[in-house]
């Protein structure tokens, strides 16, 4: 009980240690906030996941009600409007683009000249050309999928085969040949006449726990070079059980500070923006990355004092970009030798990848690593008086 006392006494210490420098704790828990926030509102901002779009029909017959039956089955939000309003919502850009079908859109000038049919239309751009560019896509896919159908029904009208069917039972055979020849994997491809190549750009993903993942390391990894003191473990040296209390509470006070660093950081986060997901394991993951950074910590102390600072910092930058902390890497990279990184087998773990290590392995590893550094720092040359 005495022994206990002494611990959770040195604990207390320890944790005062770090709270003479609110700053650390402010800089951890303020700048990942407003770093998640702003990758919330950069990811609001382009939201490309709900798309407004509009149509004026002013054909009103059977092919524009087929062309906006199959526009209703895509994923975009289309809304019938008419043209003056359309262009106007399209102007004050809360359309991604407006569709305008003319009056005898698919009607045929002449009954017995099939190629005198004519499907087209009118689209207006919006302003933001990734969304006009996926609506434009949209739309000419199913434009093209009508006019393709009505050419190959006046194509099967002209078959002796077909003189007994009327134009709705020829339309229900070709659909059901039709969706037989997609289930047996038949594709069209769409060449788009006009249309200048661009070239795909770099898109920069970074997960939601990613920024949570860094700046645990970060504070933990302050937190071990503010409590391992050389002085103070040069005199511990000398009182009995006095170093291994010490490492003892040093972990201890990581631990609760950690913990509240990161309850704090994901409280607020979820507070602000309870849109924020998190991979179930989450809690179990965090632990585990807890425990490799304080063994990361203890190893870094048997650094001396006035040179640690540098190298330490380095290796754990290394670990969190090569790990996919910083930026999300390539899945193919942290599935193989990413994961053999600290930082890329928790971002594995997270993401919902298979690791070669186990977790239970990388927690022994961990242990063991704190032992070897608790038994280094009390016979390293330089701490002994």
């Amino acid at each position: 009980m005495k022994q206990l006392r002494i611990i959770l006494t040195l604990t207390g210490l320890k944790l005062r240690i770090i709270t003479r420098r609110p700053s650390v704790l402010a800089v951890c828990l303020l700048l990942p906030i407003l770093l998640t926030l702003l990758a919330g509102s950069t990811t609001t901002k382009n939201d490309y996941s709900v798309l407004e779009a509009a149509y004026v029909d002013q054909a009103e017959n059977f092919a524009s009600g087929e062309l906006i039956s199959l526009l209703d089955k895509g994923t975009i939000s289309w809304s019938e409007m008419p043209q003056d309003k359309a262009e106007r919502e399209l102007q004050l850009g809360r359309l991604d683009g407006v569709v305008i079908i003319p009056a005898g859109y698919g009607e045929t000038n002449d009954e017995k000249d099939a190629a005198q049919n004519t499907y087209n239309f009118i689209y207006l751009d919006g302003d933001n050309d990734i969304t006009t560019g996926l609506v434009r896509e949209s739309l000419m896919v199913s434009a093209a999928t009508v006019a393709s159908e009505a050419r190959q029904l006046e194509s099967l009208r002209t078959l002796p085969e077909a003189a007994d069917l009327s134009l709705s039972e020829l339309r229900e055979m070709l659909r059901q040949d039709t969706r037989r020849a997609r289930d047996d994997g038949a594709n069209l491809t769409v060449n788009f006449i006009g249309q200048t190549e661009v070239p795909l750009g770099q898109i920069v993903e970074i997960p939601d726990f990613s920024v949570e993942v860094l700046f645990l390391s970060v504070f933990s990894l302050i937190g071990s070079l503010m409590l391992n003191e050389t002085d103070t473990r040069r005199r511990l040296l000398s009182v009995a059980g006095g170093p291994a209390r010490d490492y003892l509470a040093t972990l201890l006070a990581l631990v609760f500070s950690c913990v509240v660093q990161l309850s704090l950081m994901t409280g607020i986060t979820t507070l602000l923006m309870p849109g924020t997901s998190r991979p179930p394991g989450y809690v179990f993951y965090m632990f585990i990355l807890l425990l490799m950074m304080l063994a990361y910590g203890q190893i870094v102390a048997l650094i001396p004092a006035e040179t640690r600072i540098m190298p330490a910092s380095l290796a754990m930058l290394v670990s969190v970009v090569a790990g996919g902390a910083f930026l999300r890497l390539p899945a193919l990279w942290i599935s193989s030798l990413g994961q053999l990184i600290p930082h890329g087998w928790v971002m594995a773990r997270l993401s919902g990848l298979d690791t070669y290590v186990p977790p239970v392995v990388v927690i022994l590893i961990s242990i063991a690593a704190l032992i070897v550094a608790y038994y280094l720092q009390t016979s390293t040359k330089h701490l002994s008086p």
